[in-house]
């Protein structure tokens, strides 16, 4: 009889048991659960600020005149001012201005950028510099896609009345993400050139053309959710017909939003050409720095 009653207490201790155990197992895994759950929460809200700190940043940086102007987002309009270093055949301090805008979708690209730099000293100007530089890109893909060109400028100091560069490359990108974006191009080039009677009188043709090969390289990055851009670009051509007669143009620089529109930047430029005509320089750096407006 005690054997069979301690039978009887086992059986009825052990259910009891598991049944008290089992509560203490789900409150465990509940709480572990919530816990797990908090902490998803938890993350995702600090995302969410984070996002909103660097939505409220860029909202700050943009200009009003965008939403009072009701202007779409695929549209940017810019102007600058800003002092020009340059060293050359003649080291000289130059008045630069810029009016830019472009127009962007995920197919196409479309911008145009027109200069304007001057110097005088006195009566005697030492500069007097007018550009426009036109691009469009037709994106194929994420990786491929066609970069088209036209660049018109003058110089009446070198002594070139007017030179009409136009390109057209096939292009890929080596490496593109949301924030940086590295593009290249190669293809072909005409270059067209018109010198002043005073060049002609020198002994140069008073026009010239030629059929070139092209390349195009460019690197652009936002960082610290865009409160700092850089920029780099390089453009290069050789004569098909002289493979010494060669030129390229060079950029690296910097911008840093403030607020509402206005920025400030530095660029380092440099132009080369190994084979430059009467009065050109062979080489000119231009250490640039703008006071920028963007809407």
């Amino acid at each position: 009889m005690e054997s069979s009653s301690g039978v009887a207490s086992l059986s009825v201790f052990f259910p009891v048991f598991a049944l008290m155990f089992s509560s203490f197992v789900v409150a465990d895994e509940s709480a572990s659960t919530s816990t797990t759950t908090a902490t998803a929460q938890s993350a995702q809200d600090k995302t969410q600020s984070g996002q909103d700190k660097t939505q409220s940043v860029q909202d700050k940086t943009k200009s009003p005149l965008r939403k009072m102007l009701n202007m779409p987002d695929a549209l940017t309009i810019g102007a600058s001012a800003s002092i020009t270093s340059s060293k050359g055949q003649t080291d000289y301090d130059s008045r630069t201005y810029v009016l830019e805008a472009s127009w962007t979708t995920t197919k196409n690209i479309i911008s145009t950028y027109n200069q304007i730099q001057r110097s005088e000293t006195g009566p005697q100007v030492l500069s007097d510099k007018k550009s426009s530089d036109n691009f469009w890109q037709y994106n194929f893909s994420e990786r491929y896609y066609l970069l088209a060109g036209y660049r018109y400028s003058t110089d009446e100091i070198q002594l070139v009345d007017r030179e009409h560069e136009v390109f057209l490359a096939p292009g890929f990108y080596p490496y593109r993400s949301k924030t940086c974006r590295l593009s290249t191009a190669a293809g072909a080039v005409y270059l067209s050139q018109d010198y002043s009677q005073t060049a002609i009188l020198a002994g140069e043709d008073a026009h010239e053309e030629s059929w070139r090969y092209g390349a195009y390289e460019a690197f652009d990055c936002a960082l610290m959710g865009g409160a700092l851009s850089l920029s780099q670009s390089v453009i290069y051509s050789q004569n098909k017909e002289d493979s010494d007669d060669y030129r390229y143009r060079s950029m690296i620089g910097a911008a840093v939003p403030m607020a509402y529109g206005l920025s400030v930047s530095i660029s380092y430029n440099v132009s080369y050409d190994n084979q430059p005509k009467f009065g050109v320089d062979k080489k000119q750096a231009d250490l640039t720095s703008a006071l920028s407006y963007k809407f």
